[in-house]
Order: structure tokens, then C-alpha cells, then sequence
């Protein structure tokens, strides 16, 4: 005579709280997720040591890269710390960090500004017209420039307090500079491939 003694187990269900970076795999309690893009509930289920199975259930939350702006202005010659790196022109610059507590990312951008000297005592008068200009439209320079003064030549346009707003390194003749739609007073700055530096007013209306 035989007898059978069975045994049956209840279900086991393991439930776990977890969190996954943006951009980054998922590899906890055995799964292997490429990308994982909001908060999700992974399930899996596995045989114990019985042959039976063992459901794991997973909360995971997702923790986006969190990005935080933030401008800084510098005198021209000054410079500027950031992210351990020394800055001496405007421009826009990016910080890649990493959380102390989760490991994931977060990015700083900066946007640094540098107020120029507008007034120079050997600058020359410029010629820009229509002056007053419409905001939006197109301002010329009514200059002449030999191909010397051509060579390496930068015009700027900057606002009132010096900051640069527009910049270009021109290669057509005469020189067109767009406008802002934003109104006040502006200045038109070029410096010629001699090194002779031209200063002229913009109104913007």
C-alpha cells in the first residue's frame, strides 16, 4: 500500500520598491529593460527551490534627469567658474552631474553673458540706416571697406549696458544687420581686419 502524502504551498508573491534613472537600463531582480520612460510595475516569475512558482513584483519609479537653468554676467576680461572649468566668453555651456543619493543624471546650463565697454576713445563713426529701424527689419551699414578692412572683420550689435546680443563675421557687402523685436537704444559695433574699431547708434521702434 502506498501512501501519498501532498503537500501544496501557497503562491509566493515578493513585492519590491526600486527606481530607475532616465536613459539607463533596468537590471534589478533579474531583469534586463533597455529603457524604462515612466513609472511602471515589472513582474516575473521564477521556480523555487520546490519547482514551484514564485511571482516578483516590482514598483519602479522613474527619476527623470532634472535640468536647472541659470545665467551669470562677467565684466569683458573677467572670468567665470563653472563646473571646474574657467569661462571668458558669453556663450551657453552645459554641466553634466551625477546625484549623490540616486546616481542619476542632472545637467546645469549656464548662459553667460559679458558686458563689452561700448563707448571706445579711438572708435570711428558708423552709418547705420534707417535709424530709427522697426523692430525685426533689416539696419545697413553705409560704409565702403577695402579689402584689407574686409579681412577678419567682426560687427556685433549690442544693447544698451554693452552685452552682445548678435555677432557675425560678415562675407557680403553692404553690411545688413538684423534687428531685435525687443525696443531701446542699440550700438553697431565692427571691428575691421586692420584692427580699427567703428562704433554707430540704432534706435529700434
Amino acid at each position: 500500500m502506498v501512501h501519498l502524502i501532498l503537500r501544496v504551498n501557497d503562491p509566493i508573491v515578493n513585492e519590491n520598491d526600486d527606481y530607475v534613472c532616465q536613459d539607463y537600463p533596468y537590471t534589478n531582480y533579474g531583469f534586463n529593460i533597455p529603457s524604462i520612460s515612466k513609472d511602471t510595475v515589472l513582474t516575473r516569475t521564477i521556480k523555487n527551490n520546490d519547482g514551484c512558482d514564485s511571482t516578483i513584483i516590482v514598483n519602479v519609479e522613474f527619476l527623470a534627469t532634472v535640468y536647472t537653468d541659470t545665467i551669470a554676467t562677467i565684466q569683458q576680461g573677467g572670468q567665470f567658474e563653472f563646473c571646474g572649468t574657467t569661462y571668458t566668453t558669453a556663450g551657453e555651456y552645459t554641466c553634466h552631474e551625477r546625484s549623490v543619493e540616486t546616481g542619476c543624471d542632472s545637467v546645469v546650463r549656464l548662459t553667460l553673458n559679458v558686458i563689452t565697454a561700448v563707448d571706445q576713445v579711438n572708435a570711428l563713426p558708423l552709418i547705420v540706416a534707417p535709424n530709427p529701424v522697426s523692430g525685426g527689419d533689416m539696419a545697413t551699414v553705409n560704409r565702403d571697406w577695402t579689402f584689407a578692412e574686409q579681412q577678419g572683420m567682426t560687427v556685433e550689435m549690442l544693447n544698451s549696458i554693452g552685452q552682445v546680443v548678435w555677432s557675425t563675421t560678415p562675407e557680403v557687402y553692404p553690411i545688413q544687420v538684423p534687428t531685435t523685436k525687443v525696443s531701446g537704444l542699440y550700438y553697431v559695433r565692427i571691428t575691421d581686419g586692420t584692427g580699427r574699431v567703428y562704433v554707430g547708434k540704432l534706435i529700434v521702434k
